[in-house]
């Protein structure tokens, strides 16, 4: 084999290992990107579901109407209380809206949970 065919050679596998690492490192990311997110969507359904729940201590929604004590009663607690009390491992925000789509404010904040999480711009809780 002359010199050149085996330089050639060399950067040949070396390509295509690169090309291997790189899509398996590809491959990884996205999938935990895609795990990470039904993740999220499971928990936020469990979340719907626990404030529709009638033996939920999250239960702020009775015969399709919002219950305001209730509402206000989710709103006094403090997040790290409220997130325990609800089982969730991610941060949420829970927040209402009219008809319209317009945000309806819950105790002067545009809703109740992490002030991490924005919504229209404004933190959360």
């Amino acid at each position: 084999m002359s010199k050149a065919q085996s330089w050639s050679f060399d950067v040949t596998l070396g390509v295509i290992i690169f090309l291997t690492a790189f899509i398996s490192i590809f491959t990884l990311i996205n999938h935990q990107q895609e795990s990470n997110a039904g993740s999220i969507q499971a928990e936020s359904s469990y979340l719907l579901n626990q404030m529709k729940a009638e033996n939920s201590p999250l239960r702020i929604v009775q015969d399709n109407n919002v219950n305001e004590s209730g509402l206000g009663e989710l709103a006094s607690l403090p997040y790290n209380d409220l997130k325990t009390q609800a089982g969730a491992k991610n941060d949420f925000c829970i927040y209402i809206e009219d008809a319209d789509g317009n945000i309806i404010l819950i105790n002067d904040s545009m809703g109740i949970g992490s002030p991490d999480i924005n919504v229209s711009g404004t933190p959360c809780g």
